[in-house]
């Protein structure tokens, strides 16, 4: 598995993106909720 992303550089980053741009969304809709 962790052989595969180093093959696959771009996808490993690629999936770090999503994962922290989803994160701070989420963050923003609860921010949002609090208003």
């Amino acid at each position: 598995m962790i052989q595969r992303y180093v093959k696959m550089p771009e996808t490993f980053l690629l999936v770090v993106v999503l994962g922290y741009l989803k994160d701070n969304w989420l963050k923003g809709i609860h921010y949002k909720k609090q208003l």
